[in-house]
């Protein structure tokens, strides 16, 4: 849309995106011209004017949230809805939700992506965020409620970061030990030595383990917000091996005993089943503190698992197996650590039953 000298007298154009829906010529000052111009564009927003569009090019954006939420949102996991339900209800839907589709063009885009990094979020949501709204315009695409995607822009860049993990074994053999008394010890170490997501620890079952198989069966989750299991995060179920005699099968045969409930492994001194926040932004935090060991979290643990992995296995394929990736490409984040350690045959800093480290034993285990 622009305002502009024609021909001795001014001119008004309206344009939506790429296409010039109206004009006038004839104004006798700019000012007019102006004026014309806004409150046919203002005109259009409310409903009043459809310049000659079909019904489908004037719906709104408020239409669009709603049918992306109700039918759409409606296919995903949980967690992803909640995820993208605080970019469309905080930051989406209160920006735009009175204009029509056919007025969202480029340049609104890009103010809206500059209003976001305002917020001083990272890249990565920033980019997030742009992602559920270009989602939106590729259902209303097929929905025929636009002609085009309007959404031309190119993700902003995101540095990565060094997760963090713990590269020494003293520190691990300072954590194992010290911690070895700790009620939820055993989740530590599956975690640790396993390779466990803390959703799929805390939702582990006493039927998940076999002993006789020394398996451990991954199908599901805890979902701590929603109180109920959900799917793993890649909606697949996994097997993991423990070896018979390790610490973690000494660790789990306790936390069975001790758990009063007839399903759930890890429970409080109270008999309810531990919360994700309650294990790992509590306890585990405590015993980190305690012992003085670097920070870390328990996902972290996670972390500090599948590096040591590829440094004594080395195997990027097989870890994707036991970590319970969907892609390859995110398990390949750990191979860079593979060539800068030099490899070594044996951990040290968990002495168990057989006298074999038991991070040794799950780190040379295979998910089946």
């Amino acid at each position: 849309m622009s305002v502009f000298k024609f021909r001795g007298s001014w001119r008004a154009e309206v344009w939506l995106g790429s296409k010039r829906v109206t004009s006038k010529s004839g104004f006798g000052t700019k000012a007019e011209a102006k004026k014309w111009m806004e409150s046919k564009l203002a005109s259009f927003h409310l409903g009043e004017e459809t310049f000659g569009k079909p019904q489908a090019s004037i719906r709104t954006m408020e239409e669009l949230i709603d049918k992306y939420v109700a039918d759409y949102l409606a296919t995903v996991k949980i967690g992803t809805k909640r995820r993208y339900l605080i970019d469309i209800e905080y930051r989406i839907r209160p920006t735009f939700r009175y204009f029509k589709l056919a007025a969202i063009n480029t340049s609104l885009i890009e103010e809206f992506r500059a209003k976001v990094i305002k917020e001083e979020i990272s890249a990565k949501s920033v980019n997030n965020c742009l992602n559920v709204w270009q989602g939106m315009f590729c259902r209303a695409v097929d929905w025929e409620w636009m002609d085009r995607n309007p959404f031309h822009l190119k993700p902003l860049k995101v540095v990565g970061r060094p997760y963090p993990w713990w590269d020494s074994r003293n520190l691990i053999k300072r954590f194992v030990e010290g911690a070895k008394d700790n009620r939820y010890f055993a989740a530590y170490l599956l975690a640790l030595e396993c390779g466990m997501r803390l959703g799929e620890i805390v939702g582990l079952c006493k039927q998940d383990v076999s002993f006789d198989l020394c398996t451990i069966k991954i199908h599901r989750q805890w979902l701590d917000k929603d109180r109920c299991y959900g799917p793993t995060k890649n909606g697949k179920s996994r097997f993991v091996r423990f070896m018979p005699g390790s610490g973690v099968e000494q660790a789990l045969r306790k936390a069975i005993e001790q758990s009063s409930d007839p399903e759930v492994i890890f429970v409080t001194s109270r008999g309810n089943r531990v919360g994700c926040r309650k294990l790992s932004g509590y306890s585990f935090a405590r015993v980190i503190r305690k012992l003085g060991l670097p920070p870390i979290t328990f996902h972290e643990l996670r972390h500090t698992f599948a590096s040591w992995y590829m440094i004594e296995v080395g195997d990027v394929w097989s870890l994707m197996g036991i970590l319970g990736h969907g892609d390859v490409k995110v398990t390949m984040k750990y191979a860079h650590v593979s060539g800068k350690h030099q490899k070594v045959p044996d951990f040290s800093w968990n002495n168990c039953s057989l006298g074999v480290p038991s991070t040794h034993n799950s780190l040379t285990s295979e998910g089946v």
